[in-house]
């Protein structure tokens, strides 16, 4: 996935701001964000070492960058994201459901106790994260991509992870019915991991 490129967006003003919809086509830097209630859609945004203080539940978010942005604990409910990027980023306990993800990529964030539940994935990427606690729960995938990631505790529930090479990941614990995996790509390294995972048993000659 290509990075966009906004820096040549104005910058908008510092300190605390309530995001608007008049709001769009500018970077906001180094602030405190709050939402407005009737704000549905960010649009056109490049944001950069800010902290999120209300969650994204039923919100848009389109063609918009986050570098080094406070997600920690921010919940991500029947949102709709597209033409993401999520640079350097703390997301610690973010919480994402039921949501439409296309064209988002996580890059270099930190990542733990992260749930994915009843999401739809397309075209997305995580590229070197450091993953701790992910859950998979009821996606549909359509496209997922992972380069240079490694996830410690790994829980794949109604899945199916057919045609993703997971080649690029180093497991630590992992629990995943066999059907998720049909079809997916691992590595020869990976192999006899799922091989006692599934107790499978090989003969040797």
């Amino acid at each position: 996935m290509k990075q966009m490129d906004l820096s040549d967006l104005p910058e908008y003003a510092e300190g605390t701001i309530w995001l608007n919809e008049d709001i769009e086509g500018y970077q906001i830097t180094d602030a405190d964000i709050y939402f407005e209630e009737d704000y549905k859609e960010l649009y056109h945004l490049r944001i950069n070492k800010s902290r999120f203080h209300d969650g994204f539940e039923s919100r848009h978010v389109v063609k918009v960058q986050f570098f080094n942005c406070d997600f920690s604990n921010v919940r991500f409910e029947s949102s709709t994201l597209k033409d993401v990027e999520f640079n350097q980023c703390n997301m610690t306990g973010t919480e994402f459901s039921n949501m439409n993800m296309m064209s988002v990529a996580f890059n270099e964030c930190k990542m733990m106790l992260n749930n994915f539940t009843e999401c739809k994935f397309e075209n997305i990427h995580f590229n070197d994260i450091q993953f701790k606690q992910l859950y998979f729960n009821q996606i549909k995938v359509k496209s997922l991509d992972f380069a240079r990631c490694s996830i410690s505790d790994f829980e794949v529930f109604d899945t199916p992870l057919q045609n993703v090479d997971l080649s690029d990941i180093d497991f630590g614990e992992i629990t995943v019915q066999k059907e998720d995996l049909e079809s997916s790509i691992i590595s020869i390294d990976q192999a006899s991991k799922f091989v006692e995972l599934f107790g499978i048993r090989v003969k040797r000659e």
